[in-house]
């Protein structure tokens, strides 16, 4: 992250929109939810899994300076 200059706090808005709304999708195998979310030029997606501590295990994450129409 710290090499494409992602903020931890830009990952925990994308997760904690993803959970609230539900624009999540899942993984069957692997049980770790995808979701995206536009913050400024960048959208953001992640990969993450809940973790035992009631938390969430950021799995992965990229971005892309795109914008998704709905």
């Amino acid at each position: 992250m710290d090499d494409y200059r992602m903020l931890m706090e830009d990952v925990e808005e994308v997760i904690g929109f993803c959970e609230k709304s539900g624009k999540k999708a899942v993984n069957g195998e692997t049980g770790t939810f995808t979701g995206h979310m536009q913050v400024g030029y960048m959208t953001y997606w992640v990969e993450y899994m809940p973790a035992e501590d009631g938390r969430y295990k950021v799995v992965n994450v990229y971005g892309h300076r795109m914008r998704i129409v709905e």
